[in-house]
């Protein structure tokens, strides 16, 4: 590597969220120093004093690529830009041309080479570096946004050898398939949920068939008999205490 790239970061400096690392390809050298000392507060920064040094580094490891057109060396800026996308690894990566010619044919000569932002120097150093930043956020927002989503996760609740997977409606006892009825199922669910809780039968029926719908002591009082005998030894564990209700210990 030429001795003309560098990379800093200021001492104590926080990650930033993605980690970004910028590299910048600046001949002047009082420029690139102060663009890299204003930057390195909160990113990694790499610099180049030509894009011959720049083109040495591995480019597609870069968040950001800030650049003069007017560089020294035998590569121009526009031709390595060019080099940039041929590049398979670097021709995404964003890039911001900070460049004296600031004519609007000169700027949009610069867009249309694929700029994503284009600042006219003599420039504020302190507009840079928002201007920086609310690229390097956008580009984050939009690969979020592109990011597979994972699947969900279905809740799964258990009691000793009893385990519900609740968006399944699925009961295993000990590792084996039991099947229920979808009242049964409801039942073992909210007491599963909470183990040593007691609901009573006004709490089962609202939770099992909804505060509109009548339903009698005794079916609750059924379906529980059912869902102790189809639970096998662990239906002992569905007990009922007078004047509290059913639950699960």
């Amino acid at each position: 590597m030429s001795e003309s790239v560098t990379s800093k970061s200021k001492p104590g400096a926080a990650p930033t969220p993605a980690n970004e690392r910028i590299i910048v390809v600046d001949s002047d050298d009082n420029i690139r120093d102060l663009v890299v000392w204003n930057l390195s507060a909160d990113y990694v920064v790499s610099s180049a004093a030509t894009a011959d040094d720049a083109l040495d580094l591995d480019l597609g490891g870069f968040s950001l690529i800030i650049l003069d057109t007017e560089l020294r060396g035998t590569v121009s800026g526009y031709s390595f830009i060019a080099a940039l996308r041929d590049d398979t690894a670097a021709r995404s990566v964003p890039f911001i041309i900070c460049s004296a010619l600031d004519s609007e044919d000169d700027v949009i000569r610069g867009f249309d080479a694929g700029a994503d932002d284009y600042i006219v120097k003599p420039f504020s150093l302190r507009e840079m570096v928002a201007r920086v930043k609310s690229l390097l956020r956008r580009l984050r927002l939009r690969a979020a946004a592109r990011a597979p989503k994972p699947a969900p996760v279905s809740p799964t609740y258990r009691f000793a050898g009893i385990t519900i997977y609740a968006d399944k409606s699925r009961l295993e006892i000990d590792g084996r398939p039991v099947t229920l009825s979808p009242t049964e199922f409801l039942i073992l669910k909210l007491f599963v949920k909470e183990p040593g809780k007691f609901y009573s039968r006004d709490e089962i029926q609202s939770f099992v068939w909804g505060d509109n719908e009548p339903v009698s002591a005794r079916t609750i009082d059924v379906n529980i008999s059912r869902l102790r005998k189809k639970l096998g030894n662990y239906g002992a564990n569905i007990v009922s205490r007078p004047g509290t209700g059913y639950g699960l210990v």
